[in-house]
């Protein structure tokens, strides 16, 4: 088959079954390339601006008061000053002691105020940076929305019967194959209403939109329901090989029937 010749496999539709776009892997592929360079540079600045910052232990002043003796009791333990300045004061029998409340196994720690506000206003920098930098690196990407082709093969003639309607594209290119005493049609399954994707329903031998009730005959004729016009047909022909070609790009509305492409007689 050469190059220039329609595909046999269509891709993923440009939009799914509520008229909404969906995510193509060419796209994601290039957004999540965009955030692996955004990360990147977010991860190099921080790892700058931290080194703007020496590694200093802000410790607090080691003078302080804890208060006068009548405040506490034989065998009182005040731990108020532990997280301020990482000592307990005690009352024994004896008199008054302060122990440092750092562990002699391994000399654990607890956070200071002063350091954790440091800390947080260090990496509140570290985020503007980011954001700024993640900004910029997506201003540097144009919005293109990458849309699959739009012609595909849908067959030849004689697998469709007189009266077929033929569901297997409404996933993948979101149109009906309908073949009729006239000829083809190639239907798009979007209701002329808001743009639901309606259902072939083979006992009642019509479309029916699963959204708010709009009904077309199987030609796509609206005949009850909110849906003020009938379905949108596409271009549909036959190549040098046999095989029906739709092409999504043409599409005749109604009053637009008459044009060629929209109608394969056979």
């Amino acid at each position: 088959m050469s190059d220039n010749q329609p595909r046999t496999a269509p891709p993923m539709p440009a939009e799914g079954r509520d008229g909404g776009n969906i995510w193509y892997r060419r796209s994601f592929l290039g957004l999540a390339g965009l955030w692996a360079v955004a990360a990147i540079v977010g991860v190099t600045l921080v790892a700058f601006v931290r080194a703007l910052f020496p590694r200093v232990l802000f410790e607090p002043s080691t003078v302080f008061r804890a208060g006068r003796p009548e405040d506490y009791a034989v065998g009182d333990v005040n731990t108020r000053f532990v997280e301020t300045d990482r000592v307990f004061v005690v009352r024994t029998s004896e008199g008054f002691i302060a122990l440092l409340a750092r562990c002699t196994h391994l000399g654990c720690t607890i956070w200071y105020r002063r350091s954790f506000l440091g800390l947080a206003g260090l990496w509140a920098v570290a985020a503007i940076v980011g954001v700024t930098a993640v900004a910029f690196v997506r201003a540097l990407f144009p919005r293109v929305l990458f849309e699959p082709p739009t012609v595909f093969r849908a067959g030849r003639p004689e697998d469709y019967a007189v009266g077929d309607v033929n569901t297997r594209f409404v996933e993948t290119d979101r149109v009906f194959v309908v073949r009729s005493s006239e000829g083809f049609v190639a239907l798009l399954a979007r209701c002329t209403h808001l743009g639901c994707t309606p259902r072939w329903l083979e006992l009642e031998r019509k479309f029916k939109c699963p959204c708010h009730g709009s009904g077309y005959t199987a030609e796509g004729v609206n005949f009850e329901g909110p849906a003020p016009s009938p379905l949108v047909r596409v271009a549909i022909s036959v190549d040098e090989n046999g095989f029906i070609v739709v092409d999504r790009g043409r599409q005749f509305r109604a009053g637009e029937w008459h044009q060629k492409g929209a109608l394969l007689r056979l």
